[in-house]
């Protein structure tokens, strides 16, 4: 009797997997599909996520443009040759447009004879927020410390999200706004005063 039970007990553990196992055999076809179009439907969900916040930053960028002097002629190096390739390669595109502002970030701290880094941080690593609260703090708008931020955090997540054209563009465009707005404040920080005295954004560094 007890041996009857154990092997009925044997037979339960094992039929779920036995049942997977023959779906998968005999239906590798389906399954496939079906595993295609999961991965299709979660990839276009993520590429809508990220170009969200891509449009987000672009307003936000717009609007800073109100508070912030920008340079007319400064736009970011290759940014008619990085918009373009947003067709071809967004993703690509996304982190060429970031690296391209935070050097322009970092170059605004440097001239400023500002800190790139809290305490403890990483010694070759700029810490975003933290710069972006200085130049706040010397008269960057904080309309335009808030885009920084926003762009700081979309382009972090473009591997697990990735990009569309879309909002590669969109976000290459913040991008250009912003580096414009940098060089214009550089040019005349005293002219970049914000009137409302908000605080920027907190964000993760």
């Amino acid at each position: 009797m007890e041996i009857a039970k154990l092997v009925l007990e044997f037979i339960k553990v094992l039929v779920w997997p036995v049942v997977v196992l023959f779906v998968l055999v005999f239906f590798r076809a389906e399954t496939r599909d079906l595993f295609h179009r999961l991965r299709t439907l979660r990839g276009g969900l993520a590429e809508a996520e990220f170009a969200e916040q891509a449009a987000l930053a672009r307003a936000e960028s717009e609007l800073a443009s109100v508070d912030a002097p920008s340079s007319a002629d400064a736009d970011m190096p290759f940014f008619a040759s990085v918009l373009s390739a947003a067709f071809r390669s967004p993703d690509l595109a996304v982190l060429q447009a970031w690296e391209t502002l935070e050097r322009q970030l970092e170059h605004a701290v440097a001239t400023l004879g500002l800190k790139r880094r809290t305490r403890g941080h990483p010694v070759r690593s700029l810490n975003v927020t933290y710069a972006v609260h200085q130049l706040v703090g010397c008269g960057l708008p904080a309309s335009t410390g808030t885009a920084i931020i926003d762009l700081h955090q979309a382009g972090r997540q473009i591997f697990e999200l990735g990009a569309s054209p879309e909002g590669a563009r969109d976000f290459i465009e913040a991008c250009n706004n912003v580096y414009r707005q940098l060089a214009g404040f550089l040019t005349d920080p005293a002219a970049g005063s914000d009137p409302t005295g908000e605080s920027v954004r907190a964000g993760e560094s």
